[in-house]
């Protein structure tokens, strides 16, 4: 089962807890990747209309790769590395020192529309 990410109203801001019970994110969106940011531990996908969704705590499962599995309207699944990846790298490297380094991407790439 995963937790359904859908787009918020226009100014609202929407925060998820990225922990044990939210590690499989559903996404109802599809994330403009120039609207993707590192903010803290969090990652935050801002909208036109100023709305947002902060996954509170994203970063914190990076170092151990337990990012969450983001899973596509079309149901498919893709792990948290790849997501970031196809979004932009720099996205990757903000996790820090060696972020992504040894990855081997066995997922499936996933591009943004």
């Amino acid at each position: 089962m995963s937790t359904q990410l859908n787009r918020p109203a226009s100014g609202q801001t929407v925060t998820v807890p990225v922990d044990s019970d939210n590690m499989r994110l559903g996404l109802g969106f599809t994330p403009d990747p120039n609207a993707v940011e590192k903010n803290g531990q969090n990652l935050e996908f801002s909208f036109e209309d100023g709305g947002k969704i902060v996954l509170e705590g994203y970063y914190d499962h990076f170092a151990s790769k337990t990012l969450p599995i983001m899973v596509l309207d079309g149901g498919d699944e893709v792990d948290g590395e790849d997501f970031l990846a196809s979004l932009r790298e720099d996205l990757l490297t903000a996790a820090g020192p060696g972020a992504g380094a040894g990855h081997q991407g066995a997922g499936r790439r996933w591009r943004p529309l």
